[in-house]
């Protein structure tokens, strides 16, 4: 009799009381209610709920992407929690990949939010700022014009290549993001300096470039 009652509030302490999972430090279950960083998630089914990592969870109805950010300027900043419920996303096939990437049977999304690939059975990520699938190469989530996904690869955080090109991209103000083809460069000699200058931080076996742009012979 002892051991049973020991084992009923020993789950009932599971179901219903403080239930941190083994993915995440800042996800909790308490009373009954799932919480981010001690704020209550709203609508969020504590009984299925679960963290996939430091920044996603889910549950049999929703998928979250939570973070902080910071109120106010300066020494007066405050740090503020933000919840997102991710529209468009599938909880039974929602799945994490890295550097705050995820997919459901549908869709790519990037720090929960959704954007558009075109094929996302072969989408894969090459480090935080490029990706590719067969068809195009990625920067910053945004698809590069002209690039040839099947041979696509990044060669550091602005410049990539594929079997014909060679492409610098960058984002902008207002977070706009740029690519473009680096005009005349050759692919098979194209290297990056690795002293770079004001004036140059690339070259082949005719040119010197700056930002994709070539300066001299």
């Amino acid at each position: 009799m002892y051991h049973a009652k020991i084992l009923l509030v020993s789950l009932l302490s599971f179901l219903f009381g403080c239930r941190p999972s083994d993915k995440s430090k800042v996800f909790k279950i308490e009373d009954g209610v799932a919480y981010y960083r001690d704020e209550a998630i709203r609508l969020s089914d504590a009984k299925s709920f679960g963290a996939l990592n430091e920044h996603y969870a889910k549950d049999k109805n929703h998928v979250w992407y939570c973070d902080t950010y910071r109120s106010g300027q300066g020494y007066f900043s405050t740090k503020r929690n933000r919840i997102t419920a991710i529209e468009k996303a599938d909880p039974t096939t929602f799945r994490i990949f890295q550097n705050g990437y995820a997919r459901d049977k549908a869709n790519i999304f990037f720090e929960g939010v959704f954007f558009p690939v075109k094929d996302i059975n072969s989408f894969q990520i090459l480090d935080y700022s490029f990706a590719k699938d067969r068809l195009s190469g990625y920067y910053m989530q945004a698809e590069i014009p002209g690039s040839d996904g099947s041979t696509f690869a990044g060669l550091d955080n602005h410049y990539s290549r594929d079997s014909s090109h060679i492409f610098y991209s960058t984002i902008g103000p207002g977070g706009a993001v740029t690519s473009i083809s680096v005009q005349h460069a050759d692919v098979a000699s194209f290297t990056l300096l690795e002293n770079r200058t004001d004036s140059a931080d690339a070259t082949d076996k005719g040119a010197v470039y700056l930002k994709g742009e070539k300066v001299k012979k």
